[in-house]
């Protein structure tokens, strides 16, 4: 199975989720661009954190999409 070199900053935002008791995962685009080779420089998370859960444990986050359940 191929591996993906995670950015460190990545691995410090699934730290700060797992110390908050949640799960994240990576997801999209970079995950099939890394898998196949290819540079990948759009990263996404999915959690069982919600939108509030995860304003609360980053300070700069953008409700772009608040009513859909989204931050960035």
């Amino acid at each position: 199975m191929a591996s993906i070199a995670i950015p460190k900053e990545l691995q410090k935002m699934n730290r700060f989720f797992e110390e908050a008791g949640f799960e994240a995962y990576l997801v999209g685009g970079a995950v099939r661009d890394s898998l196949r080779g290819d540079f990948a420089s759009d990263w996404d998370l999915a959690t069982n954190a919600r939108p509030e859960d995860v304003m609360k444990i980053f300070k700069k986050v953008i409700p772009t999409g608040i009513d859909h359940g989204t931050v960035t």
